[in-house]
């Protein structure tokens, strides 16, 4: 990439840059020498900076880094080398490290984990590169680390929340899944929440008068008789409760239909062993089995109350949930209270018509056959219904057969769903975008490096399954660094999501575009022969050179690109790369005749071969 000299609208880029060096050669000189300036940076430094010989021996190092090993002074550390300060496996590894620059001249990067003087856990963020004298040769390295334990603490946390959420809707599929029973159901919710939280035990409370008795109970709370007075909160641990050895309890209600029924409870027998996040995650869990957990209950006690119907009016009259009595002709005889809030409508005007009109279309004839055959207890599944309001409502339908001496008649109980979905779809917009930063550029959108690796591998099955050949193109943005020198990294970034938008306008819907670091891009062209790649090369070259204009002031993009073909110069991704990579440096440099990679060419010199396939 470079910045145009070619005058447009009324002036040049090269005006503007020539004007800036000259005012730079007519500055007064700096008060400090090269020599003091790099002594004051060594000893303000935040960062640990250290610069070694060929040997790994400290030349120079930062005063943060003489003080993070226990010298007062930085020059201690001079003519040493990390043999003196780490155990001999980690020194011997980062001596390697370093070796392996020295020798190929390439810096390198990576996230290292150490024990801090103090004992405690640190990751490190390093980077070597080459040490080179007046003459360009590699006599060394030099480096800088910076502590990144806040960021890898954060980013296991955030991991550790997804996983918990995975474990939260696993949890919800399980119990809506299976036919529990109300005490399997409530099993499951004490195993899950002592695997969350890391309790030692857990519960699930019921109401019983004034009190909340224990119902189940996982871990050392099994088998316990441990009650709660009725309408306690908070996390204090009643007296009770600490002579049976419980140091620590959190506790999130159960609540079906607008009132709590009982508690969820979990205990531990360390002090402070719950954080606020534990909580969150029990009261969330909760939240999400209520409903199926008091569904079982219901279900249970829906099928004794249905069998002498006309004796309990009450329950039908009361019930939190809709339920609609029908025949099994589908023609519809009742419905309670409840579904006449929730559909907007009265019995009077849903009798006699037909309950796939009303609830849904699956509760059809074949249904209600196997109903009636016994060969299914009830039929449950989830369905939208538009109420006489026009509102929609996600709602769930479960279908049994009421035992009474009034044969040939079903009941349908349904129940508001809505909160729940609005979760569930929550919970999935927040993995789509984990899915999204994990595999595309933050910067241009673009696929990053991992996505078009996986696309690449795709389009060698695809092209070995069909036959077919396909087209790599690395794309290689000349004097880029010459913009963000001049104008700055915001004007840079600006240009690199303009020329990616352009990349991308260029392309079939097929095609994969990435950024696959600074100003390097590649391009897949699944199914593109020699003629193919060579117009969509020429369309994508045509849209990079476009100027663009940032304040008025045209900016050119010279690219340099190279082209290899599946199968013609490689049958897998890094030879496929390295020829790409091997062309576009040709192209770079002005010695090949066209894009395309040509066998028995010079290959890239060693301290420029990129590591796109890396």
């Amino acid at each position: 990439m470079g910045v145009s000299s070619r005058p447009q609208n009324g002036g040049s880029l090269r005006r503007v840059l020539q004007a800036a060096r000259t005012r730079r050669r007519r500055a007064p000189p700096a008060p400090f020498g090269e020599a003091r300036l790099f002594e004051a940076f060594l000893d303000t430094a935040p960062e640990s900076v250290y610069f070694k010989d060929g040997d790994s021996r400290f030349l120079h190092v930062s005063q943060a880094l003489a003080e993070s090993w226990g010298c007062s002074r930085r020059e201690e550390l001079v003519g040493r080398s990390d043999s003196d300060f780490l155990a001999a496996d980690v020194a011997a590894q980062t001596a390697a490290e370093e070796q392996g620059v020295m020798r190929s001249g390439r810096p390198f990067q990576g996230d290292e984990q150490y024990v801090g003087r103090g004992g405690e856990g640190l990751w490190l963020e390093t980077w070597k590169l080459p040490l080179r004298d007046g003459a360009g040769r590699i006599v060394g390295t030099f480096g800088l680390t910076r502590d990144v334990t806040r960021r890898k603490e954060a980013e296991e946390e955030v991991a550790r929340q997804a996983r918990r959420l995975a474990r939260i809707v696993e949890t919800q599929r399980d119990v809506a899944a299976a036919a529990l029973t109300v005490e399997q159901a409530m099993t499951l919710v004490c195993e899950r929440v002592q695997e969350l939280t890391g309790a030692g035990g857990a519960a699930v409370m019921l109401r019983d008068r004034d009190v909340l008795a224990q119902r189940v109970a996982t871990g050392f709370l099994a088998g316990s008789t441990l009650e709660l007075a009725d309408g306690s909160a908070g996390g204090d641990v009643p007296a009770a409760w600490r002579g049976a050895g419980i140091r620590s309890l959190i506790r999130a209600p159960l609540v079906h239909g607008g009132t709590e029924v009982g508690l969820v409870v979990v205990a531990s027998k360390d002090l402070d062993a719950f954080r606020d996040d534990d909580l969150k995650a029990l009261e969330l869990l909760t939240g999400v089995v209520a409903a199926a957990l008091s569904q079982a209950a219901e279900l249970e006690a829906k099928r004794a109350e249905v069998q002498a119907l006309d004796r309990f009016r009450s329950v039908f009259e009361c019930a939190s949930i809709g339920i609609m009595r029908f025949c099994l002709t589908g023609r519809v005889i009742e419905a309670n209270p409840a579904l006449e809030d929730m559909l907007g409508t009265s019995t009077s005007a849903l009798r006699d018509r037909a309950v796939q009109e009303v609830i849904s279309d699956r509760i059809d004839a074949a249904l209600l056959s196997r109903l009636a055959a016994g060969a299914d207890d009830c039929a449950r599944f989830e369905q939208r219904i538009v109420t006489a309001h026009g509102r929609s409502v996600w709602t769930q339908v479960t279908i049994t057969l009421e035992q009474s001496p009034e044969h040939g008649v079903a009941i349908a109980m349904i129940e508001d769903i809505d909160d729940r979905k609005a979760a569930e779809a929550a919970l999935r917009l927040q993995l789509s975008v984990n899915e999204q930063l994990a595999l595309h550029d933050p910067l241009t959108g673009l696929a990053n490096r991992t996505l078009f690796h996986d696309r690449a591998d795709a389009a060698i099955a695809e092209a070995i399954r069909e036959q077919a050949s396909f087209a790599l193109v690395m794309i290689d943005l000349d004097r880029f660094k010459d913009v963000n020198d001049s104008l700055g990294h915001q004007v840079g970034d600006a240009l690199l999501r303009e020329i990616a938008d352009r990349l991308q306008t260029r392309l079939r819907a097929t095609d994969t575009v990435a950024r696959l670091g600074g100003d390097e891009f590649g391009v897949l062209l699944p199914g593109a022969d020699r003629v193919a790649a060579a117009g969509v090369v020429g369309a994508l070259r045509t849209a990079i050179e476009r100027p663009a204009v940032h304040h008025g002031v045209p900016i050119t993009v010279d690219a340099a690109i190279g082209i290899a073909l599946y199968p013609e110069h490689g049958a897998d991704m890094d030879t496929l790369v390295r020829h790409a990579d091997e062309a576009m440096y040709a192209a770079k440099h002005g010695t090949a005749a066209g894009p395309f990679y040509e066998p028995g060419r010079t290959t890239l010199p060693q301290g420029e071969r990129r590591r796109a396939a890396g």
